[in-house]
């Protein structure tokens, strides 16, 4: 089974006029410890999580996205950041 790209899923969604919803998770200000209770209280209609922010410490993207990837299939892409 192939995956579509961001691209192609942001495409065919405006094509489709779907709407998408993606939620910007900052590491240097979550608890990695309440992911999976923050990813069960995400609105149904989102679509995709950013992760990132201006002034990350060393590391906790790829940790917050790693713990985020252990609850969710949802697509997480890295917002401009520490990477």
């Amino acid at each position: 089974m192939m995956t579509k790209n961001l691209y192609e899923t942001f495409s065919e969604a405006m094509l489709l006029k779907k709407k998408l919803l993606a939620i910007l998770v900052d590491p240097e200000k979550f608890p990695l410890e309440q992911t999976a209770l923050f990813l069960r209280k995400l609105p149904p209609l989102t679509s995709h999580i950013f992760v990132g922010g201006s002034t990350v410490p060393h590391g906790a993207t790829e940790a917050l996205v790693k713990n985020i990837k252990l609850y969710t299939s949802k697509p997480v892409i890295l917002f401009p950041g520490d990477h």
